[in-house]
């Protein structure tokens, strides 16, 4: 078999990792709120459905007991275009915010299962010098899926959605539309990869994987310092995590009940379009300032 070059799989791998997590963790809370669901009730289940990003680790090594990565890739990849294909038909529907996050929960145990067996398939496939060379591409692609999600469809819908409003039709008819166009996205990049992701030979897993894994674990709570490091992680990001759940309510909500008052369409263009090219930016001109300065010297003043 012709070889395959990485270009060919590696930015679709990543799109596939990136577009799915901006469904559950972005799409789904404007969605819910164009269901009708208040504040409260969108941050309390949106906040519970991205659990297993959190926890995903612990069922890391149950992948590689039985079939391929490459395998799971697909799979998974199948699976949550499903989940949202079916999410699309009920959220037409009064009175299913429990089976619509049901679905979401699935996809982001699908996504999150997705990135174990994609980060790992990464790593196998490509040598050392592969991986750097390729990690821009990685990257890059990634910020496409948020891009597509945040600015292309977040940002269409509003489009139809005043259009739906203007002929007297229900908006949330947009809202399906989106979720069935990214479940095609899905499909076309599951075959995508059963054609063209190199196969592998499954790497066959010891018996007592769980118990060197946990005692890897057991060894890491032993270092000195380690609480320290546990909090450190815990409460680096944990403003971002508070703002990012709950700035897309913000910035879409009505301004007499505090909100910002923009259209869904104006939220795609600011904080899915503008807003990731800002971030993309912050991280180069971040790099360039801690290459001169240090890390050390760089960490507090930023």
């Amino acid at each position: 078999m012709k070889k395959v070059s990485p270009a060919i799989w590696v930015g679709s791998l990543y799109f596939a990792e990136s577009l799915p997590y901006q469904m559950v963790n972005v799409f789904l809370l404007l969605l819910l709120a164009a269901m009708g669901y208040n504040n409260e009730t969108v941050a309390f289940w949106t906040s519970l459905i991205t659990w297993p990003w959190a926890f995903k680790a612990l069922w890391a090594p149950s992948l590689d007991v039985a079939f391929t990565k490459k395998f799971w890739i697909v799979a998974f990849e199948f699976s949550m275009a499903a989940a949202l294909a079916v999410a699309a038909l009920l959220c037409g529907f009064s009175g299913m915010l429990l089976p619509v996050c049901g679905l979401f929960m699935l996809c982001a145990l699908f996504s999150s299962s997705h990135d174990i067996a994609a980060d790992g398939y990464y790593i196998e496939a490509l040598s050392a010098k592969d991986q750097a060379f390729y990690c821009g591409w990685r990257n890059t692609f990634y910020r496409l899926g948020t891009i597509g999600v945040n600015g292309g469809l977040i940002a269409a819908v509003g489009f139809f959605c005043v259009r739906a409003e203007n002929c007297g039709m229900n908006p949330i008819a947009a809202w399906q539309g989106a979720l069935l166009l990214a479940a095609v996205i899905l499909v076309a990049v599951a075959v995508w990869h059963l054609l063209f992701l190199p196969s592998q030979k499954r790497i066959e897993t010891r018996a007592g994987i769980f118990f060197e894994l946990a005692e890897a674990f057991g060894a890491f709570l032993r270092k000195k310092g380690v609480c320290k490091a546990i909090v450190f992680i815990l409460f680096f990001r944990f403003a971002e995590a508070l703002l990012g759940k709950i700035a897309p309510l913000f910035l879409t909500g009505k301004v007499e009940d505090g909100g910002v008052g923009l259209q869904t369409e104006e939220f795609g263009l600011l904080y899915g379009t503008i807003g990731v090219v800002c971030l993309i930016g912050g991280g180069i001109l971040a790099g360039i300032y801690v290459s001169r300065r240090g890390l050390n010297k760089s960490f507090w003043p930023m």
